[in-house]
Order: C-alpha cells, then sequence, then structure tokens
C-alpha cells in the first residue's frame, strides 16, 4: 500500500506541470462561477495563470485543442473536426499506473494527477477519451460522497482495476467519493479537464475553467491535499 509522502518534482506532458510540497488542510468554503468558453488561443494564459496561483501545489492539465493540433500535424495541416471529451474511467493500485489504458472499449489516456496525493491508500488516476463527435462529448461531471444516490442520466466513472464503481478515496481514511458523466447539453461540451491539487481550498475557478464534480474535494474526509475537477467548454 502507498504511505504519505512528500517531495518535490516536475512533470511536463500536454502542457500539465506539476509541483508538489508539505502542507495542511484548512476549510475555505467556495462557489463556482458561471461556465465560461476556452479556446487554443488562451490555453498557455490558463497555464501561467493556475502556475501563478501560490496556494496550488500541484496540476495537471489536459486540452482536447491540443490533441486535435496534434492529429492536425500528422495529418499535414488538413482539417481535423474539433475533439471533445467523451468517457472517463479510472484505475487504482499499488503503484502509479501507466500513461495508457487498455480497455475492449479502447485506449484510454491518463490525467498526470494521482488523486489519493498526500492521504495514502492506492494510488488512483482518471483517464479520459476523445470524440471528435458533439453529440457524445461530456457535457457534466458529478460528484457523490458517501451515497448511492445518483443523479438520473449519470453514467458513473468505473474503476478498471476492479470492475465497480470508481472510489477516489479508495484505501484511505475518508469516506467512499465516486464520479458520474452525464451527456447531451449541446451547450457544454467539455474539450478541456484539470485537475488541481491545494494547500488550502480557496479560489473556485479560473479564466475559461470551472470547478465541476460538484466542488467536491477528492480528498475529502482522508487528510492529503485539496484536489479539484475543472472543466472547460468548446463548440
Amino acid at each position: 500500500m502507498k504511505t504519505k509522502f512528500f517531495k518535490i518534482a516536475t512533470i511536463i506532458a500536454f502542457g500539465a506541470v506539476s509541483f508538489l510540497s508539505s502542507c495542511d488542510k484548512e476549510e475555505i468554503d467556495n462557489e463556482s462561477p458561471a461556465v465560461n468558453m476556452l479556446d487554443a488561443e488562451s490555453f498557455q494564459n490558463l497555464l501561467d495563470e493556475i502556475k501563478n496561483d501560490t496556494n496550488v501545489i500541484s496540476y495537471s492539465v489536459t486540452d482536447a485543442n491540443k490533441i486535435n493540433e496534434e492529429l492536425r500535424s500528422q495529418s499535414g495541416g488538413n482539417y481535423v473536426y474539433p475533439y471533445y471529451f467523451s468517457d472517463l474511467m479510472a484505475y487504482s493500485k499499488s503503484s502509479k499506473p501507466g500513461s495508457t489504458l487498455k480497455t475492449t472499449h479502447g485506449n484510454y489516456g491518463r490525467i498526470d494527477m494521482d488523486l489519493n496525493m498526500g492521504a495514502g491508500g492506492a494510488y488512483v488516476y482518471l483517464y479520459y477519451q476523445v470524440t471528435s463527435v458533439p453529440s457524445n462529448a461530456i457535457s457534466y461531471i458529478d460528484g457523490y460522497y458517501n451515497t448511492t444516490s445518483y443523479k438520473a442520466g449519470s453514467s458513473m466513472v468505473i474503476d478498471g482495476a476492479t470492475g465497480d464503481v470508481a472510489d477516489c478515496n479508495r484505501g484511505t481514511k475518508g469516506g467512499k467519493i465516486a464520479l458520474g458523466i452525464r451527456k447531451g447539453d449541446s451547450k457544454r461540451r467539455m474539450n478541456c479537464i484539470a485537475i488541481v491539487a491545494y494547500k488550502s481550498a480557496k479560489n473556485g475557478y479560473y479564466q475559461g475553467l470551472r470547478r465541476v464534480a460538484d466542488d467536491l474535494d477528492l480528498n475529502k474526509g482522508a487528510g492529503g491535499r485539496y484536489i479539484y475537477i475543472f472543466a472547460g467548454y468548446g463548440d
């Protein structure tokens, strides 16, 4: 089983940077603003804004626009339809899982953030798939704490290691934290996901992103870092 530890590291992948250090939790309540739109040109500004937040100790941002730009480059500059996130899956184990999760439903890429950071327990990571079909885009990420009363239409995120509904607090002293996704809102097509770890809970948004998963701290009740999911949306 993973032990609690503190270290300093820098990781750059898909425009994602991580910086880890020791911290203590303190309760601060926040509200998320209305949804803002994120375009490709604002992506670097978003990274700079998060990087310069002195309360942030680690973050990972995955932008479907970046995936789209890479596909465009590989196709010789030909037009490639916009990409959105279409599915999420989790994976938990006693060591850090691989960067790609291979399933019968295709491959999933890893969002490089341990959802149990600083709390012990298993290593828990989110994985994603993308789509160019707007109607298949994720509109909402729902968060649930110690409950099985899920929202109508919420497709629960499964742990690929167990086959059961994923528990973001797996192996810790905290209550069960589950995530679900919903689709079908043409005004909310998710094209950017950021997972941010804080020394203390604070500002609930960045320009172009809003906090999702019902503002749930993914380390709730487990100690460790304050960890939140943010999402950006595109046309």
